[in-house]
């Protein structure tokens, strides 16, 4: 474990869970929190991996240049989910990693809250806003999920028994884990870990999200549901005009279509690569993103850039970057 000491107090403390492949994509996320925070924010982030190699520590270190803050890299032994359901292939953009925060009672002992927050998610406010949510009594807070809001008619079979299972084992709203408070003390006073393992055992045949879903069981009736502007699925709106009256605090893009991809709307991206330009993986994002939507070889997907633009944009933030940094391919 190597910790980077801030002599800054009393932090909000921040956790990430993530494997080598999306380190880029956090880093952009924390820029994101440092940028928004105020004078008198304070941060600690804590970052859960199976290990990141010294060199990909030491640039997530340069984001102390956009506001000093505390950075802790925890390794975890993935043997330490044993007994947790897996999600193998049944999805391309989440793999097990995402596990890893159901033991955050175990991994973080000495601490009694802690935000967590997904990869693809980006912050428009100071998320101090969001520590400062009571959590007494209660195990976590977070944001209802918009898939309870689809019809049944456009789901899939899989999707449609999911769903009933899910609204037979709880009457509350089934919540997206991607933006969580989460009151530890609580998890490690009621032995919730233990209590994934018996929910695993007993209902893991229905899970399709098993983080997610064990989340679901367990806190039904004790967890704050938080307004939604703590949690916009923007990859999922038809268009900006939607997002207008919700005014989000936190974006999330919680599907497949990602803006480090080029598949989502031009507002989208553009609050992405903002936020992006601040931290040291741009070069090797922008190198990234324009090798992923060539290779598409989709003529469609090309006059939109055209119309766009996005790839003159990209080459004017390149040329306004002072960061010198030999883009690597992170596998």
């Amino acid at each position: 474990m190597t910790v980077i000491q801030s002599y800054l107090h009393p932090p909000v403390h921040i956790c990430f869970t993530i494997d080598e492949p999306y380190v880029a994509y956090m880093a952009v996320c924390m820029a994101s929190i440092l940028d928004n925070a105020d004078g008198e924010t304070r941060f600690n982030f804590h970052i859960i991996s199976a290990g990141l190699s010294p060199w990909m520590e030491r640039k997530l270190l340069e984001l102390r240049h956009i506001k000093e803050c505390s950075i802790e890299f925890i390794t975890i032994d993935h043997s330490q989910i044993a007994g947790l359901p897996s999600y193998g292939k049944r999805s391309s953009h989440i793999n097990d990693v995402s596990l890893y925060r159901l033991k955050l009672a175990s991994l973080l002992p000495e601490l009694d809250k802690v935000i967590y927050l997904d990869v693809d998610t980006v912050s428009l406010t100071n998320i101090a806003r969001l520590w400062a949510v009571d959590l007494t009594d209660h195990h976590l807070a977070a944001v209802a999920d918009s898939v309870f809001a689809v019809e049944s008619a456009g789901l899939s079979p899989e999707f449609r028994d999911w769903r009933t299972f899910h609204k037979s084992m709880h009457t509350g709203d089934y919540v997206n884990a991607g933006v969580l408070l989460i009151n530890l003390q609580k998890w490690r006073m009621d032995k919730v870990e233990e209590l994934f393992l018996h929910l695993s055992a007993e209902y893991g045949r229905h899970f399709l999200f098993p983080d997610q879903d064990l989340l679901n069981i367990a806190f039904s009736s004790t967890m704050v549901r938080l307004n939604c502007r703590w949690n916009v699925p923007i990859d999922i709106m038809k268009n900006f005009s939607l997002l207008r009256p919700v005014d989000p605090y936190i974006i999330h893009w919680a599907g497949e279509r990602k803006p480090w991809n080029g598949t989502v709307d031009e507002f989208g991206e553009s609050i992405f690569w903002h936020y992006a330009s601040l931290t040291p993986f741009f070069c090797y994002l922008t190198h990234a993103w324009t090798r992923t939507t060539l290779d598409r070889r989709d003529e469609n997907l090309k006059s939109e850039m055209v119309r766009h633009n996005y790839w003159l944009r990209l080459q004017s933030f390149v040329r306004q970057r002072v960061f010198k940094f030999n883009a690597v391919v992170l596998t």
